[in-house]
């Protein structure tokens, strides 16, 4: 699992990816967002859902990104673009 950084809108965002252990550059995969619960974490996420053995046996990369404040803008109605992010 990796803990990578992006800058979406002048806000460092960051994620978890994790790639099949047998992951293959040259290969194409499907590729699965999985948003955490309100007031929890991306890592809490991953360690819920174990989804790493999902992933493994189905080539699929997981992406386990963080909301700010540990809540999604799901109304679109605050300051944070968790779509744009996304």
């Amino acid at each position: 699992m990796q803990r990578l950084t992006l800058t979406h809108d002048k806000t460092d965002r960051n994620y978890l990816l994790y790639q099949p252990a047998n992951y293959d550059e040259n290969k194409s995969y499907s590729l699965l967002l999985a948003l955490h619960p309100a007031s929890t974490t991306a890592d809490q996420m991953a360690d819920m859902t174990g989804f790493e053995s999902l992933a493994d046996n189905n080539d699929v990369v997981m992406v386990f990104p963080n909301a700010v404040g540990a809540r999604w803008n799901s109304s679109g109605a605050g300051d944070v673009d968790d779509l744009g992010f996304l």
